[in-house]
């Protein structure tokens, strides 16, 4: 399949993809809600016709084609209804410089930007014809004008703030008409109000402008938008001032050669505009030359808050972050997209008072020699990178994978950002075949993967360097299935996958989501189950699981053996099962248990089944292990840094063009372990440091632990990496902890073949060019390990775990409604889904009403938000009970012969109800808006005859 991409410039191989897209209020494919989605109905609704019609290529050039038309038509006639602009060849001129110039097709790519920003002109033009010739269609013209500059909600509120302001100028210039017709204004705003139902209504239900509604991180995250700030700007006045831009490029603005052309032509235009002006001005009225200065004005305040470096720009933009829905303005490099309405309305301006003749052929042949010369290398990478169809290279054999309705986990490590870095179009390609399946894809970081519930997952696509294939393999049932891009990617399915839908008699309780591979293959092992999990505190009834060794650190090493205090999650009776292959003996006196893998006086083997106790509410169980065949000795020299900085020069682990600015030093007045801890920093790349050749040995267990701090971002993360033939790496970017020193502790397991450990501890920038990213190591240490996590566990309450989940059956009508059949309930049970959790999300007994009749209410019964649970660390799930919930019988509860019940129920997000009223509010309203347009215009011109 052939398609046209680049950057964000992506549509998927089948229209029905794209619909999806954008009419439901939850995206099947991201597993999150999708308002960003319907926010661009507006700017959209020819699109989908044009992609129905002609396909994924047809769109990908319509779409570039009609952005630019409308921007050119925007602009003519904002120059010949707001500016006055009489001069046919000035209009042009300036809409040629309004559509085609660096800003612009810099920005092509951002998909709806400049036809969004485009409307800005249209709207102020409607406001001034609006009010000199009272007529009211122009106003209802700026209201969709608004409309189309949702396609991104910075741009509808800039042009809101914008209109707004000029809108407020020419009401109180025009102070007579609008006391006149107060109340035919507020029919327009109510008209503005009501052709937004479709938006207004389901982001109430909503509850929420946050952006972090749309993570499809497989672990919730809190996002700083504020670190954008510092990375995507100009960076300074003379790139501000060129028109260009040094980071998040989609094309490269000029090359090595062409660079001198191209600032020319820039600093050409502004020499041909200005020096216009200076000869014309004399010439302009009044009005003219204040409209001039204002553009003038509009377009510095533009350049500052673009660079977000002067005048201290970055400070108001971090304040309009901080305020609701602020994320919206936490890329500066947006403002660019209306520098081009200032700038080119000055020149029309200078170009309107330029008498026909000579002079005026010469400005227009100069001006159009720095049109070719700031636009002929953009021209020639648009081009390639976007207007030549490309075929798929690396995962062609992806895409014709049987993916639809599937849930996949990508794993993201620093192997894959490299080899994406060095690759550009690895990246394009995956998110091409991701956007064009109907396949929800979440995304974890390596270092995290095992608090991930992994087996809820169909599929695995990872780094080969950084998957952890004996998880995979032995303690999920994962199969290794395809392999992309040079062998680099590789791509597991679960030979054992969970329905979309499925229902379970049994839950375990767990404290914490951690160590989640052991638990799922205690549970499958021990148990028969796949670990559908809740948790602790959501006292619900479930079978308390927990791993003795959960919180391994060295502070768990006393006397040679390791020691732990765990207190049971529910008090009672207690299950303790020693899964060990090897044999194993123990002593235990009330719940103090020892256990060692010799024997010796007084000791007895480890029976096959598990150790029966009972832990009084407030009681623990205490542990200890004892393994004469370790020494638990730190094999890191120096790791409190007593002696010096392990390296000498701080390493640079993100040299991208040889510029960085990062350090590296002892730290005397920090520290967690004796007099002196590392502090390294970095402004831009990533500063690194570590220990190399640290002696392992295969199949063995190590203990690494250190001890971090960072404050202000997340700028501390590590990487541990074996020397074996695949390189097997592990590693992740650590949370922010506001500079206090925390323990990070985790397990590593040495691949067959490797014979040492490499060790590198981060400092991330704060994204240049701003704030300096710090982070602080102490106390770092690799210490040798029996095999103990994942061999002890600690079971209550499972007495249902043999009693068959009763049969069940899903119907997906849409991402956002499915239909399920319970089928024989009569023991409470859990409902899971592998969406992700969402407070909005619904079950409720299906009473057989559907369709606009249970549009706005429904006399169904729905299970209470109480018994609505995040399941498996991220998933909507329900707890029933038939027998209450059955009781009176109501619409969807058939009671059977043997006293079970048939239950018929509707999982539903619940927005998507008040995203169909508000079309239907929308659609009525446009309906009747238009019809008004129709007769204003023919009463106009009746007028006018």
């Amino acid at each position: 399949m052939r398609f046209i991409s680049n950057g964000d410039y992506i549509f998927p191989f089948q229209f029905t993809s794209y619909w999806s897209q954008h009419v439901y209020l939850w995206s099947f494919q991201h597993g999150a809600a999708n308002p960003d989605g319907i926010m661009r109905l507006p700017g959209r609704l020819l699109d989908l016709l044009v992609f129905a019609v002609f396909g994924n290529i047809g769109i990908g050039y319509f779409y570039v084609v009609s952005c630019m038309v409308v921007a050119f038509l925007a602009f003519w006639w904002f120059c010949r209804a707001f500016l006055e602009v009489q001069r046919l060849s000035t209009q042009l001129l300036g809409s040629l410089f309004f559509t085609l110039n660096p800003i612009f097709l810099g920005n092509l790519s951002k998909v709806g930007l400049i036809l969004a920003a485009a409307m800005l002109p249209v709207a102020l033009a409607a406001i001034k014809l609006g009010f000199e010739k009272r007529r009211f269609s122009y106003f209802l013209l700026l209201v969709a004008a608004l409309n189309i500059s949702l396609l991104h909600p910075f741009t509808f509120s800039v042009n809101l703030l914008g209109a707004g302001i000029y809108a407020i100028y020419m009401a109180r210039k025009h102070g007579t008409f609008v006391r006149d017709n107060l109340p035919k204004f507020g029919l327009v705003v109510l008209a503005a109000l009501l052709l937004n139902a479709y938006l207004i209504l389901p982001l109430a239900s909503l509850g929420t402008v946050d952006k972090s509604a749309l993570s499809d991180t497989a672990n919730t995250q809190v996002v700083d938008y504020t670190s954008l700030v510092d990375i995507a700007n100009t960076g300074d006045i003379f790139t501000g001032l060129s028109l260009s831009k040094g980071v998040l490029k989609d094309y490269n603005f000029y090359g090595a050669r062409s660079w001198p052309f191209y600032f020319l032509g820039v600093f050409a235009f502004y020499a041909i505009m200005f020096g216009v002006y200076v000869r014309v001005g004399q010439r302009a009225k009044p009005d003219e030359r204040r409209r001039f200065v204002i553009a003038l004005a509009v377009f510095l305040v533009l350049l500052a808050l673009s660079t977000a470096t002067f005048l201290h720009a970055d400070a108001l933009i971090k304040f309009m972050i901080s305020l609701p829905g602020g994320w919206m303005f936490r890329s500066p490099l947006k403002w660019q997209l209306y520098m081009p309405l200032a700038l080119f309305t000055a020149l029309v301006i200078a170009l309107k008072y330029l008498r026909k003749g000579p002079s005026l052929k010469l400005v227009y042949t100069g001006l159009l020699c720095t049109f070719v010369l700031m636009n002929a290398y953009l021209f020639v990478q648009i081009y390639k990178r976007l207007l030549v169809p490309r075929s798929l290279v690396y995962f062609g054999a992806l895409a014709n994978m049987p993916l639809e309705g599937k849930t996949l986990l990508f794993v993201n490590s620093n192997a894959c950002m490299a080899f994406a870095r060095d690759n550009p179009g690895v990246a394009t390609e995956l998110n091409q075949v991701f956007i064009s399946k109907n396949v929800q894809v979440k995304h974890a970081e390596s270092g995290s993967i095992d608090t991930v519930a992994v087996g809820q997952y169909d599929y695995v696509l990872g780094c080969r360097e950084s998957l952890d294939t004996s998880m995979l393999t032995k303690r999920y049932s994962f199969i290794p299935t395809q392999t992309f891009a040079a062998k680099t990617y590789e791509l597991y399915q679960n030979s054992k996958p969970a329905d979309y839908v499925s229902v379970v008699n049994q839950s375990f309780a767990l404290d914490n989501a951690v160590a989640l591979s052991g638990k799922y293959s205690f549970a499958s092992n021990e148990f028969g189950a796949r670990l559908p999990f809740i948790e602790a505190a959501a006292k619900k009834p479930a079978i308390g699981l927990q791993d003795v060794f959960d919180a391994l650190s060295p502070a768990s090493i006393h006397d040679g053996a390791l020691m732990t205090s765990l207190k049971p999650s529910q008090p009672g009776d207690q299950e303790l099962y020693l899964t060990h292959t090897a044999p194993m003996y123990y002593t235990a006196t009330g719940n103090n248990i020892v256990v060692s893998n010799v024997p010796s006086k007084g000791t007895r083997p480890v029976p096959a089944g598990p150790l029966k106790l009972n832990v009084a509410e407030g009681q623990t169980i205490n542990l200890s292990y004892a393994d004469a065949n370790y020494s638990y000795k730190n094999t890191v020299a120096n790791g409190s840094l007593e002696q010096g900085l392990w390296e000498r020069k701080v390493g640079d682990c993100n040299n991208y063009d040889n510029e960085p600015a990062i350090a590296m030093r002892l730290n005397t007045n920090m520290h967690s372990d004796g007099k002196q801890s590392l502090e390294l920093e970095s402004k831009k790349h990533i500063a690194c440091t570590g220990l190399q050749d640290i002696p392992v040995k295969e199949g063995e267990h190590y203990l690494l632990h250190f001890d971090y701090a960072s404050k202000g971002g997340r700028y501390a993360g590590y990487f541990a990496g074996f020397n074996n033939t695949d390189a097997t790496s592990s590693g992740q970017r650590l949370p922010g902890n506001d500079g206090s020193w925390t323990a990070y502790t985790t397990e590593l397991v040495v691949p067959p073949g490797a014979t040492s450990l490499k060790l590198l501890f981060y400092a991330y920038s704060d994204n240049a060019p701003g704030k300096t990213g710090k982070a602080h190591y102490d106390n770092v240490s690799v210490t040798r390990i029996p095999d103990v996590k994942n061999h002890f566990f600690v079971v209550s309450k499972h007495e249902q775990l043999n009693t068959p989940a009763p049969a069940s059956s899903y119907t997906v009508l849409n991402p956002t409604k499915t239909m399920v059949t319970i089928q024989s309930a009569k023991a409470p049970l859990y409902v899971t889904s592998k969406e992700s959790y969402d407070r909005l999300w619904r079950l409720r007994l299906d009473d057989g009403a559907h369709g606009l009749p249970n549009l706005f209410s429904s006399n169904a019964t729905s299970i209470k938000n109480e018994n609505h649970l995040r399941m498996n660390g991220a998933m909507n799930g329900w707890y029933i009970d038939p027998q209450r919930l059955c009781q009176s019988a109501p619409a969807g509860c058939i009671a059977n012969a043997d006293g079970t019940y048939t239950i018929h129920l509707v999982m539903e997000f619940s927005p998507q109800r008040w995203f169909y009223a508000g079309c239907l509010v929308s659609i009525v309203t446009a309906a009747a808006t238009v019809l008004y347009v129709v007769y204003d215009i023919r009463r106009g011109r009746g007028a006018a005859a």
